[in-house]
């Protein structure tokens, strides 16, 4: 017998997104990549801290509902307002498209999610990353994410302590052969380097070796609902860069 689906649940400030107004998304350098996008305010605000801060009443955006996003890929705002609206990532093209884990496009999603304070969607692609490193490929084998990917998630966050971070350098401490760093060696972030080199030397000193890479739970960010205060300082940069370019035309 199949399960029904529970379709009635409490309300919420997200759930309402449908009566609140649109704010306009301009991604990208004034050239012929930019890319405008559309959102509902009361959807974005109630999941990007950054978004909450740049349309509350004190930034031009809040009047103009306009916020623009110069030195953002607009590939990786689309994934990320795609998982915003449906909570998944629609990227395969064709049935051998299957086969592939997609952590490109994951990865892309990651960045912009951090760079608007956005936890709920960080922890998404954390599951994502997690049901990719996990599955087999047709020849029975795991696929695990190197560059670009490391380099992608290490230009767009700033701690050692990010959950993206931390789960590449485990897998990595745990699985990696010698030629997957060699043949990197000239592209991988110095930043990555480094925190593997520690995670190997504490690793030789564990009981059970490097950190386990098969519970989500130590890769997901706690309080999603928080207002982020130990990110406040980051959050006012990047809504000040913001206001500014929208100030600039």
């Amino acid at each position: 017998m199949v399960e029904l689906t529970k379709i009635i649940t409490p309300k919420t400030k997200a759930g309402e997104f449908i009566h609140s107004s649109l704010v306009k998304i301009i991604v990208g350098p004034d050239d012929e990549d930019q890319r405008t996008f559309w959102v509902h305010e009361g959807l974005i605000t109630a999941r990007s801290a950054f978004f909450k801060k740049a349309l509350n009443g004190d930034w031009a955006e809040a009047d103009t509902k306009t916020v623009n996003l110069p030195e953002e890929d607009p590939y990786g705002v689309a994934l990320y307002l795609q998982l915003l609206y449906t909570g998944t990532l629609a990227v395969l093209d064709e049935e051998a498209d299957i086969d592939k884990c997609h952590y490109l496009e994951m990865a892309k999603t990651y960045i912009v999610a951090e760079m608007l304070l956005d936890p709920t969607s960080k922890n998404l692609i954390m599951h994502g990353f997690l049901s990719g490193v996990r599955r087999k490929n047709k020849d029975g084998d795991n696929d695990y994410p190197v560059d670009p990917i490391i380099t992608i998630i290490y230009e767009g966050t700033a701690s050692a302590a990010d959950p993206a971070r931390r789960l590449l350098v485990n897998w990595h401490a745990r699985f990696a052969q010698s030629d997957w760093i060699t043949d990197f060696q000239d592209s991988l972030p110095k930043d990555f380097l480094y925190e593997l080199s520690v995670a190997l030397l504490t690793a030789k000193k564990a009981e059970n070796g490097p950190p386990d890479v098969s519970d989500i739970d130590m890769y997901l960010a706690k309080d999603v609902q928080d207002d982020k205060d130990t990110k406040q300082e980051h959050m006012d940069t990047k809504a000040d860069t913001s206001t500014e370019t929208t100030a600039g035309g």
